[in-house]
């Protein structure tokens, strides 16, 4: 009777361990876009610490981030339509990129 007992408990470990490993890669999918790009000037430097604000156009939603030393920059996990761009960096002037669309998983350029 014990090893019945026993082997009924390794089955259910067995069983949740499997549905796991088998529901693991449901966990990668995704319903949001990225945008990535790199900033630089007239002349090809890049434009590292430029604040880059991505901004929902239905939503209104804004996300920040600052560009790193290469000029540099990915927002990840983008509610899905379109955005608008907006990078500011002291010294210059700001500037505006409508009309950039994320899809699903996509890691769109802006």
């Amino acid at each position: 009777m014990m090893a019945l007992a026993r082997r009924g408990t390794l089955l259910s470990v067995v069983l949740c361990l499997l549905v796991v490993v088998a529901a693991s890669p449901l966990l990668g999918q995704t319903f949001r876009g990225g945008i990535q790009g790199n900033l630089t000037d007239s002349l090809g430097g890049a434009l590292p610490g430029t604040t880059v604000t991505i901004t929902n156009t239905a939503t209104k939603l804004t996300r920040t981030t600052v560009a790193d030393k290469d000029g540099n920059y990915f927002i990840p996990e983008l509610p899905l339509g379109d955005c608008s761009l907006l990078a500011e960096l002291s010294g210059f002037p700001s500037q505006t990129v409508t009309g950039i669309h994320v899809s699903v998983g996509s890691r769109t350029s802006g």
